[in-house]
């Protein structure tokens, strides 16, 4: 019996000698995933604000578009009606 209990002492000496090696490494990686982290939240600031700036050049562009098409359609109207009332 007593060898048993030095033997499980020995596996449990071993494996605290394990953990204590591990504990610096895994500091290590926590440290890199905030890290990484924390560039993933600024790049993801910057996409947003790229993401808005586009957006909102492009409703300008679909904006004008539509004010051409709509003074188009304005104007063909007009001509219509006035060609009418040339005729009679």
């Amino acid at each position: 019996m007593d060898q048993g209990l030095d033997t499980l002492k020995n596996m449990a000496h071993d494996m605290n000698e394990k953990l204590d090696r591990q504990v610096p490494l895994m500091d290590e990686i926590d440290a890199k995933v905030d890290k990484a982290a924390a560039d993933l939240k600024s790049t993801n600031v910057i996409l947003k604000d790229t993401v808005n700036q586009l957006r909102s050049s492009q409703n300008v562009c679909i904006d004008i578009v539509l004010l051409c098409i709509v003074l188009a359609s304005g104007n063909c109207c007009l001509f219509i009606l006035c060609s009418e009332e040339v005729k009679q």
